[in-house]
């Protein structure tokens, strides 16, 4: 699917706060991620398998874990860039104009 620089920044603004955001949720499930490809890349037998668990509806993951990492993400941030010297900007959704593949 391709999308222009302005569609692709006007996704990035409506889909901030990816956890609790429909859209965000409903762009992805369409799209092949970094999970996806790692799926992929280190599958080594029952690739119909795979295919079939690719195309099921995805659920929303929310657990203690991963609510404790969304509150304290903007804390760690900032404590990483303290330490790095690393800026760095949050995008809750990432389309890439031109992909590698």
């Amino acid at each position: 699917m391709m999308v222009s620089k302005s569609e692709a920044e006007a996704l990035e603004k409506e889909t901030r706060q990816q956890s609790s955001n429909n859209i965000w949720h409903h762009v992805r499930s369409t799209r092949l991620t970094s999970t996806s490809y790692k799926r992929i890349f280190s599958r080594r037998a029952d690739f119909i398998k795979l295919a079939t668990i690719m195309q099921r509806k995805k659920k929303n993951i929310c657990t203690k874990a991963t609510r404790r990492g969304i509150e304290f993400e903007p804390a760690a941030a900032a404590q990483y860039s303290a330490i790095t010297g690393n800026k760095f900007k949050f995008v809750d959704l990432l389309l890439t104009l031109k992909p590698h593949i």
